[in-house]
């Protein structure tokens, strides 16, 4: 994609670099990249990650969701599952042994329900610590930790527990997040901020001169008149994904002459994103929140889920999939998400409410029919309308059961609290 290009990221990339050294020779550390959205964040995680294989490290990622605060762990597994699904037993066994097993609960498949009281948590915390632990004697490690605003507060207050003693492992924890997200999470964060030794990077919206510079890279045309740089600046305001969907919705043809001032840039007006979810139409359109917004599975959701829930037959799916990842919203692969999260909030903002609760309504009877775990279906009901449901109450008290056997009091309390809105009468919540 054009904004493959990195433009006035020096120090930013001069400090990664460093601290992927660092961490490769025995040092560890944490740097948290922090600023709006669309401002370079994950395009300097990726950097890392390259800079880290190269290095010879072990990289794992994980990367949050807009509803993924509601599942106990789902960052901490989505940052271990893969690498520990591919090993075999006698490695995995390895890996788990001595304190890191006292982390099997929150690395438990998604319908485990556990009966430990709360006070596990911390001894899940530490166990996550030694399994980071026994992974960086085998070599150095990356974390790469994207949108980390989203994550849920167990698998925050893990990050937290592995920053205050990170020092003396060869592990590099590169975590992205938001400036403005608010929210009952946003304390992990700020406390993460606040670490001593905690490396903050803050990425600056690009310059004129920047904003000119990414113009010519971006397009491979040196004839970029300063006066239709100068008004790209204004529109996009050094934002760098916002001035890519700029220069995607309003850039000429090679063959043509470069707007030379301002109302050039006017006659090529951005309509890129409007243009995007316009496409998302017919079939495109009946495609729920699991594939339109920010959903809960939206990083690990495949194909066939989708089409189930949107009702469509294999043929329409498919097609409807070849048009948003020609229209730039999703990305051309599977399971299923998002080119960005921008994007994903644009279009979920494109429903209204009582849409939404009904298309997470739906999701959640797929789920139940599917008999998927108790975490992912709660994640669903927890958006959707309270209707006074004795099967959505049993749901939920499965859940905060699970949550509570993985060591996430705040996942459970969650959960109970949506069942007792369902206005059920109380003998009903006494599981």
């Amino acid at each position: 994609m054009a904004d493959q290009v990195i433009v006035e990221r020096d120090h930013e990339l001069a400090l990664i670099e460093a601290a992927v050294a660092g961490a490769a020779s025995g040092s560890g550390s944490v740097v948290v990249l922090e600023g709006p959205a669309g401002i370079g964040k994950s395009r300097l995680l990726e950097e890392a990650r390259v800079c880290a294989t190269e290095a010879g490290m072990r990289v794992l990622a994980a990367r949050g969701g807009a509803f993924e605060s509601d599942l106990a762990y789902g960052a901490v597994r989505l940052l271990f599952e893969r690498e520990l699904a591919g090993l075999p037993d006698g490695e995995l066994e390895a890996l788990l042994a001595g304190a890191a097993g006292l982390s099997l609960p929150a690395l438990a498949a998604a319908g485990h329900n556990g009966h430990a009281p709360p006070d596990r948590s911390f001894a899940v915390l530490h166990g996550l610590y030694w399994l980071v632990s026994n992974l960086a004697e085998q070599g150095p490690v990356l974390l790469a930790l994207d949108d980390i605003h989203w994550f849920d507060p167990p698998s925050l207050r893990f990050l937290l527990y592995l920053t205050r003693r990170i020092e003396d492992l060869p592990v590099l924890a590169i975590a992205c997040t938001r400036r403005a997200e608010v929210g009952p999470d946003r304390l992990l964060v700020d406390e993460l901020l606040a670490q001593t030794g905690v490396a903050v990077l803050r990425p600056r919206p690009l310059s004129p001169d920047g904003v000119a510079t990414l113009l010519r890279r971006r397009t491979d045309r040196d004839d970029v008149a300063p006066e239709f740089s100068a008004a790209c600046h204004g529109v996009a305001g050094g934002n760098p994904f916002l001035l890519g969907e700029l220069i995607g919705g309003c850039w000429p043809p090679v063959s043509s002459p470069m707007p030379a001032g301002p109302r050039g840039c006017t006659t090529y007006v951005p309509r890129r994103c409007h243009g995007r979810c316009c496409c998302v139409s017919a079939g495109c359109r009946r495609a729920p929140p699991r594939w339109r917004s920010p959903s809960p599975c939206s990083v690990r959701t495949s194909l066939c889920t989708t089409r189930l829930l949107a009702e469509l037959d294999e043929e329409s799916a498919a097609s409807a999939l070849d048009r948003l990842a020609a229209a730039d919203l999703l990305a051309a692969e599977q399971p299923l998400r998002f080119v960005h999260p921008i994007l994903r909030e644009a279009v979920y903002g494109d429903l209204g409410p009582a849409e939404r609760m009904r298309w997470h309504a739906r999701a959640a009877q797929l789920l139940q029919r599917q008999t998927a775990g108790s975490g992912r279906l709660a994640s669903h009901l927890l958006h959707t309308a309270p209707g006074g449901s004795a099967e959505t109450v049993v749901a939920l008290q499965a859940a905060a059961r699970a949550a509570l056997g993985r060591g996430a009091p705040e996942i459970a309390v969650r959960y109970l609290r949506r069942a007792v809105l369902g206005e059920l009468p109380m003998d009903l919540l006494n599981g």
